[in-house]
């Protein structure tokens, strides 16, 4: 996969119980290389947070694009995680150094968004366990 003149990039915000698994942002590279990224909404920080999370995951996508990171080999490892933290944390993650780097950058855009991170930390962790007691 290349990055080419004629890639689309789509954002959308959608409801967090929407997403494919129970995360906040999550990356597809569709059959036309066209990348497709679904954010949840974030009541609390609204779209600034929104924002953070949607810039978090067209980096991590570029790097992993960059790279030679497969979406199957993300999928795989994001799927079948089965530990307390992000997927992307994890050592294991075929793309943990781009998902660093992703955190890296959102971090410093929340900051110049005004956005205090143990607020916004503190909403992506609820979110996380609202999804898990709504899958039970």
């Amino acid at each position: 996969m290349k990055i080419t003149k004629e890639m689309k990039i789509t954002i959308e915000v959608i409801p967090h119980l929407t997403q494919r698994y129970n995360t906040c942002g999550d990356w597809k590279i569709d059959s036309e290389g066209n990348i497709n990224i679904k954010i949840s909404e974030m009541p609390k920080t609204g779209p600034k947070g929104e924002m953070a999370v949607a810039l978090h995951e067209l980096t991590e996508v570029m790097l992993c694009i960059l790279r030679g990171i497969t979406q199957r080999e993300v999928d795989e490892f994001d799927l079948t995680y089965d530990g307390n933290d992000e997927p992307g944390d994890d050592p294991e993650a075929p793309y943990c150094q781009e998902h660093s780097v992703a955190t890296g950058i959102e971090r410093i855009f929340a900051s110049e968004a005004g956005i205090v991170w143990k607020n916004y930390e503190a909403e992506l962790n609820q979110m996380t366990e609202d999804y898990n007691e709504q899958r039970r």
